[in-house]
């Protein structure tokens, strides 16, 4: 994956907020690998992984516009959806864009469906299995962390590819 390298650090390194989030997605799979199969962590670890996914995907989205359009500071983005913003984004490139299949649409999906989760889910790593929500159960079951990976992994790769916007990182 194409890694964007966005505000340096006072140490001289590059900080990239999208990176952080997508690197504790493989932590969380680290953790998850490492629970006991009986406890909360097997429906709250993909939680937080599909949170980390779509943060990972709004920091990717927000500092690819930043880099495309002069102009995207002046915007109140956090008043808009994120697909207002990938809109946007795709306006200044060469690219189609569909929300109707592939993974925008699964993009789209993976927005909603952290859009149903409630309250705070560190919190929630104190509960036991029996007292968490059947709807998080349903949400973790179908959100795995792998699919929360490859979710936010495939939308970073191509915003990247489509927006022009290059990095000296790459994928390991």
């Amino acid at each position: 994956m194409k890694r964007l390298q966005s505000t340096p650090s006072t140490a001289g390194q590059f900080y990239d907020p999208g990176y952080e989030h997508l690197k504790s997605i493989y932590l969380l799979k680290n953790a998850q690998a490492k629970a006991p199969l009986q406890t909360a962590s097997v429906y709250i670890l993909p939680l937080m992984a599909l949170q980390s996914a779509r943060f990972a995907i709004e920091e990717y989205v927000n500092l690819t516009g930043r880099k495309i359009d002069p102009d995207w500071n002046k915007i109140d983005w956090q008043a808009k959806s994120v697909q207002t913003r990938i809109e946007h984004v795709y306006k200044n490139t060469k690219n189609s864009l569909c929300f109707e299949s592939g993974i925008w649409e699964d993009v789209l999906a993976l927005y909603k469906t952290v859009g149903l989760l409630e309250g705070d889910l560190t919190e929630m790593k104190k509960l036991q299995v029996e007292e968490i929500p059947e709807n998080f159960k349903r949400i973790a079951m179908e959100y795995p962390i792998q699919r929360s990976q490859a979710i936010a992994e495939e939308a970073i790769d191509l915003l990247l590819e489509h927006s022009s916007v290059s990095s000296s990182l790459k994928r390991n």
